[in-house]
């Protein structure tokens, strides 16, 4: 596979680009992707905040030190001075950025991802309002300065149209302005901002759907002329290939939700089993960007050869960024197959054996978070207690159960996404290109995706250092045994009690 006969790599040769996000779990793919399949690039520079007592170059520092990295770290470790930051920070007026390091990025940047967001689901809305939103117009006003930009992709998601069924790939007209809702949040309180939720929400469920929604809304009336590109990903999953099988940086959705039943506290699950499960690996998101903005940019040239001026006079280009329509998995076939894998790789740290439950039954959810959750929490604090260890079971319980209660709109429907231009994009990609930028969902089997997953948990998200494998199996066993035993034990009692109940 020779790279130079790739002209997305070719496209970013000699490039400078500003990604926002940097810091969260696509931007680090992103920039892992451009630091080892384009090693001529330019300059990448990365918008970072001021966070925890870090500077921008501190966090660039802490950002680099990802597990992600350690190869190029190993084998080519100036490739990493190409990452600069700018300090800056989307939520402030003028993004915070110095006079000089404008005027860098003015005349030197030509490609801008923007994917930086707050992703809690139920953020509060004046916060919401002012990252997802006017950060995002912060950014539109930055990019019609740049004289050389060839490309603008904005990182939506899937879900911001999820009060309809069937989301196309289009920018959906919405029933609040966005300019009439950032003035709301700059006057009212936040009581005022609570009273008023539900009824802005109307069908969506959190105020992070409602937020990318309305930003979509918001680049169609203010990118003007500028090269724009939406691209929605649906539930973005550890990585199918690159930087390495699983990887994640983190324990968001799909991961977290593995780690708490692979340390046996999350028993069941609101969640239809006969739903599709719309994941979509990082690695495949970060193609299939990179991928947009060539064909931004070479329709831009094609377009427009002769002229000096941006060419995307029709409204911004949309792509759904899913799996379910061209490899569908169900909610129940994926969770199996995280059930089995959790178990042929166990957490050292497990309390108990790996089980769930899916269930769209609420009662019979909260019986069983009652009896095999709670109850069996309780009891192991009391042993915790006994031996002179910290309780700490029922609380992680309620905190793991709090954490799902999010997930479960979207675990109980179906959405058809409209993956018309994803498969067009692909297909314009030439022989290279589609190797080296693979985002071909029908390529992934997802029983093997998911088995990967788990060992990508145990090696690149494991607090516990090195993962010895042998040990958590035997370790495991230990716990099978014990947990027997008590359940033996909980069965004798209760047989006492009603014996002594009755007689």
């Amino acid at each position: 596979m020779n790279p130079n006969q790739s002209n997305i790599v070719n496209f970013f040769t000699g490039r400078s680009i500003l990604i926002t996000g940097a810091s969260g779990f696509i931007g680090k793919a992103l920039v892992y992707k451009l630091l080892t399949i384009c090693p001529e690039i330019g300059e990448i520079f990365i918008l970072v905040r001021d966070k925890r007592g870090l500077n921008c170059e501190q966090r660039l520092t802490k950002i680099l030190e990802n597990k992600c990295f350690d190869e190029i770290r190993s084998t080519d470790c100036d490739r990493l001075n190409k990452v600069k930051s700018i300090s800056g920070d989307i939520s402030i007026d003028g993004l915070g950025i110095s006079d000089d390091q404008l005027k860098l990025l003015q005349e030197n940047v030509s490609v801008i991802i923007h994917s930086a967001a707050t992703v809690k689901f139920n953020e509060k809305l004046r916060q919401a309002v002012n990252i997802n939103l006017v950060g995002t117009r912060r950014m539109i006003k930055l990019a019609h300065s740049l004289t050389k930009l060839k490309a603008f992709v904005h990182v939506s998601t899937s879900y911001s149209n999820c009060d309809l069924e069937t989301i196309e790939n289009k920018i959906y007209p919405q029933k609040i302005d966005p300019q009439q809702l950032i003035d709301c949040t700059n006057w009212m309180s936040d009581d005022m901002i609570n009273d008023i939720l539900p009824k802005l929400l109307d069908k969506r469920p959190n105020t992070y759907t409602l937020t990318k929604a309305l930003a979509e809304t918001l680049i169609a009336s203010e990118s003007d002329n500028l090269p724009i590109a939406i691209i929605r990903p649906s539930i973005v999953t550890p990585s199918h290939r690159e930087p390495g099988q699983g990887w994640a940086d983190n324990l968001n959705n799909v991961v977290g939700i593995s780690q708490t039943i692979s340390v046996g506290v999350t028993r069941v699950m609101i969640a239809d089993s006969t739903k599709a499960v719309d994941m979509i690996p990082v690695d495949m998101v970060v193609n299939m960007i990179l991928a947009i903005v060539w064909h931004l940019s070479d329709n831009c040239d094609q377009i427009n050869s002769d002229q000096h001026h941006y060419c995307n006079k029709r409204p911004p280009m949309v792509f759904n960024c899913t799996s379910g329509q061209q490899n569908p998995c169900t909610a129940g076939e994926a969770f199996d197959r995280f059930v089995k894998s959790i178990r042929d790789y166990p957490d050292s740290t497990a309390i108990r054996s790996p089980s769930l439950h899916l269930t769209t039954n609420q009662w019979i959810n909260n019986s069983i978070v009652i009896v095999d959750q709670y109850i069996p929490s309780l009891i192991l604090d009391i042993i915790f207690t006994l031996i002179g260890k910290k309780p700490k079971m029922v609380k992680t319980c309620k905190k793991i159960n709090s954490m799902l209660e999010p997930f479960e709109f979207f675990n109980t429907r179906d959405w058809t996404f409209d993956t018309t231009t994803m498969v067009e994009l692909f297909n314009s990609l030439n022989k290279v290109d589609q190797k080296l930028f693979n985002f071909d969902v029908k390529s992934i089997d997802w029983s093997d995706y998911i088995g990967t997953v788990i060992i990508g948990l145990r090696q690149f998200t494991s607090s516990n250092g090195n993962y010895n494998l042998d040990e958590a199996r035997k370790r495991m066993e230990r716990t099978i045994k014990l947990e027997r035993i008590l359940e033996i034990i909980l069965i004798l009692m209760a047989g006492l009690l009603i014996y002594k109940l009755i007689f």
